[in-house]
């Protein structure tokens, strides 16, 4: 879904009525799950949740590093775990987490696509996510950051 919004209240007027449930569901999940330290903004044409650059540093594209993210797509909504992603362990865990429900994960380069709440693990996510700190997740971008270097 491409989207002309500024904001995140902009935004969420203009998701289709038939995703608009879900990324209330699934906002109100991360709202409650992620760590402090981690600012929500509309970057992308979608709702991120990111570290801000003065904790970070320089980033390759002068962005804030995206943790999560959320979207309306025109076929689905998507969560992006970029924290998730970029720990073997943790991507293990995630699809640990859909056999624990009984689905098959629908899963792009570090996003996750869903029509109904009850494709994806959203708690068992939203639990993930909550054990993963500012700090923690800054080493596993470095980490992963290194090996491209």
């Amino acid at each position: 879904m491409r989207t002309n919004a500024t904001t995140i209240a902009e935004y969420l007027q203009q998701i289709p009525q038939r995703w608009k449930p879900l990324i209330m569901e699934a906002r109100n999940r991360l709202l409650t799950s992620i760590p402090s330290g981690y600012d929500e903004s509309l970057r992308w044409g979608m709702i991120s949740y990111e570290v801000p650059l003065q904790m970070s540093g320089p980033t390759y594209n002068g962005q804030p590093l995206m943790f999560a993210a959320l979207a309306a797509q025109k076929n689905y909504c998507s969560l992006y775990l970029s924290a998730i992603y970029g720990d073997p362990a943790r991507r293990q865990q995630l699809e640990k987490a859909f056999d624990e429900i009984g689905k098959r994960p629908n899963l792009g380069k570090s996003c996750v696509r869903f029509t109904s709440l009850q494709d994806i693990p959203l708690e068992m996510i939203g639990d993930m996510l909550s054990q993963i700190p500012v700090d923690e997740f800054l080493a596993i971008y470095r980490r992963a950051k290194a090996l491209y270097e």
